[in-house]
């Protein structure tokens, strides 16, 4: 059975790890879809959560650092190419119907 594909921002990558909403959309459906994020967006989120997001909600590195490294566990990096590649794909198959 082919996964379906969703591809995140960093603004999810971030919400996995301050919420619970989205972990647990994410850990639901690992099975059936594939997560994607760009190597920018894994880097984005990372530096808000270490510089500035998680001093706010008073979380620990040693919080917050494994449940990012959960779901970067879950999430396939991808370049910008492909996801420019990716974009052009589906803004053509929209086109046609």
């Amino acid at each position: 059975m082919q996964h379906k594909r969703l591809v995140i921002d960093a603004n999810i990558l971030v919400r996995v790890v301050l919420g619970s909403k989205v972990r647990h959309l994410i850990e639901r459906y690992s099975e059936s879809v594939a997560f994607y994020a760009t190597e920018a967006n894994a880097v984005e989120a990372e530096f808000y959560l270490s510089t500035e997001l998680a001093a706010k909600r008073n979380l620990s590195e040693s919080y917050w650092r494994p449940v990012f490294n959960g779901v970067m566990n879950t999430v396939q990096i991808i370049t910008d190419d492909i996801l420019t590649e990716v974009e052009c794909n589906a803004a053509r198959i929209s086109l046609r119907e």
